[in-house]
């Protein structure tokens, strides 16, 4: 059994990797990356989702194929989903860190890579910024594009990663009372 301190740090970096992972996945699986104002209409543009109003005045939703994505996008989302992989595989190293302390060093390495890795796709999205479908420039929104919550989600699931991975690796020290 780990002493005081090291079980709060488990908990503290396991909370912040399954918050990080939690944020990761909401924000891949949800349309809401960019919004696209015209003409009165929204079009919604995800990083795998896109949904665009229809005739009827309802939503036409619908998974993108990969290979139809800018390139820039297509990077982010292999980085996305690698990054996941990883968080998933530091969540678990955190909920062995309770049986061997050697997991806990591990979850710390998964942690930074995956934060890494999380971090490289937030700065490699906006490129695609270029492509038909948002029709900017890479690194620059048109007028009538904003950026939604989606995007702010991952950004949020960035910094969760690092954070618990300074937890994991001791950096910061959850304070008792």
């Amino acid at each position: 059994m780990p002493s005081i301190v090291a079980s709060s740090t488990i908990v503290a970096s396991l909370g912040l990797f399954a918050t990080s992972f939690i944020l990761c996945v909401v924000a891949v699986s949800t349309p809401m990356w960019l919004d696209r104002e015209s003409f009165g209409t929204h079009t919604r543009l995800g990083i795998v989702h896109q949904c665009w109003p229809s005739l009827s005045g309802s939503e036409y939703c619908m998974v993108a194929p990969i290979d139809q994505l800018p390139v820039a996008w297509q990077a982010a989302y292999c980085l996305m989903v690698v990054g996941m992989i990883s968080l998933f595989g530091a969540i678990l190293c955190s909920l062995g860190a309770w049986y061997n302390t050697h997991s806990m060093r591990i979850a710390c390495n998964l942690g930074f890579f995956a934060a890494c890795l999380l971090a490289l796709a937030t700065l490699i999205f906006p490129g695609g910024f270029s492509s038909p479908l948002v029709s900017g420039k890479a690194f620059k929104l048109p007028e009538n594009v904003s950026v939604g919550y989606s995007y702010i989600l991952f950004i949020l699931s960035t910094l969760f990663a690092f954070l618990a991975e300074l937890f994991a690796a001791r950096i910061i020290l959850p304070v008792h009372f």
